[in-house]
């Protein structure tokens, strides 16, 4: 399932934004809250957290059922929960 379909991006084809030398696709969903994105030059997408320094990509099992399912048209409680799981790895 591609992100772009289900959720509402803020504008609709998102953001370009340039983080370390990358450029990413950035959408905020509307409707959810939940923040993803697309490198520009890969076509990777990732879940992410945003911050002052660019983008938290999320846990590795938050990463695939957030891409995996369809936008819950609303902020869940548990996304707070997922956001803070730490991601294994690091970066």
């Amino acid at each position: 399932m591609d992100f772009w379909a289900t959720h509402q991006c803020i504008p609709a084809e998102g953001r370009l934004v340039n983080v370390g030398g990358r450029s990413y696709r950035h959408c905020r969903c509307e409707k959810c809250g939940r923040d993803f994105v697309e490198d520009a030059q890969s076509g990777e997408q990732y879940a992410v957290n945003v911050s002052v320094f660019g983008f938290d990509r999320l846990a590795e099992e938050v990463n695939r059922r957030w891409l995996d399912q369809p936008c819950p048209q609303r902020p869940l409680a548990s996304d707070e929960t997922d956001r803070s799981i730490p991601r294994q790895g690091g970066g």
